[in-house]
């Protein structure tokens, strides 16, 4: 971020751009009020908000909500005064930002009921029964009722039914009581449908399938490499542009950390272009090997 050293870049942390990122991903957009407070520029999360204004986005105004942990308090302030990256914009409604997945909205409906479906099958309950005959005798089975009550899990020696409580194998049932389990069990194909949704749920947020599926080593750095730029990247020039304009100073998103794992890509690409030849310094600033 440049200039470097300026306390308006300053403002633009880390956990700003994280919460950024992941409203983006989540409501497709992201709001920040910038506040100036003994020289020092902050960036102010809002919980929530409201544009106001015509169709001009130069008179749009914004009332924005600050919450504490014991109050909230209301700001009310122009458009240019808050930092208000938008994922996408419907042109019918270009004061809200758009999310990838209300974009593919039948793929997050999907999601979002069969991790319902499945969120009932294991908040049901979950328990034993067994089931036992009508009691031969008055208590008979009071004994057995307390050893059970008492196993905790571990093991109980208990009377076999198959002497038929003394009255011959012919009053004794087929098979000794077998305890039935109750709880979740949903179907095989429940969890087969949630799993193949979650890869177009990740391609609609510009997540590579394979980045979350099992791959190979080469499937996993090409597919980080496309994520890298061809979603991270051209979202981070959405942010660098509303980053500059609302606080007046060049903003540049570097992300040369994210790209260590293109590093022998990137060297094959400078390899093959100086083989070619071209000049290793231009092979070197096109493959991305030149320091910034």
């Amino acid at each position: 971020m440049e200039p470097e050293g300026d306390p308006r870049t300053a403002a633009v942390t880390p956990a700003v751009l994280a919460m950024i990122g992941r409203e983006l991903c989540r409501t497709g957009e992201s709001m920040h009020i910038i506040e100036v407070r003994g020289g020092t520029v902050r960036l102010r999360p809002a919980g929530s908000w409201d544009v106001r204004g015509g169709p001009d986005s130069e008179d749009w105004y914004v009332r924005a909500d600050l919450f504490g942990p014991s109050g909230n308090r209301t700001k009310v302030v122009a458009h240019a005064g808050v930092v208000h990256p938008r994922y996408a914009v419907d042109p019918t409604r270009p004061w809200l930002g758009v999310g990838p997945l209300q974009w593919a909205t039948s793929t997050g409906a999907l999601a979002s009921n069969l991790e319902r479906r499945l969120s009932e099958e294991a908040g049901g309950i979950v328990a034993h029964v067994l089931p036992v005959p009508q009691d031969p005798a008055e208590g008979a089975l009071d004994m057995l009722r307390q050893d059970i009550a008492q196993a905790r899990g571990g093991t109980t020696l208990v009377e076999t039914t198959s002497a038929g409580w003394g009255e011959g194998r012919g009053a004794a049932p087929a098979a000794d009581w077998r305890p039935q389990r109750i709880g979740a069990n949903p179907p095989a194909s429940i969890d087969a449908i949630r799993t193949s949704t979650g890869q177009p749920h990740a391609a609609a947020c510009g997540v590579p399938p394979a980045l979350v599926s099992r791959s190979d080593g080469t499937a996993l750095r090409e597919a980080w490499r496309q994520f890298l730029f061809g979603t991270i990247s051209p979202v981070a020039k959405l942010l660098e542009a509303e980053l500059s304009e609302k606080l007046d100073v060049s903003v540049d998103l570097v992300f040369n950390e994210l790209r260590a794992s293109d590093l022998a890509g990137r060297a094959r690409a400078f390899q093959s272009m100086v083989g070619g030849g071209m000049e290793p310094a231009e092979a070197a600033a096109l493959a991305g090997l030149m320091a910034d």
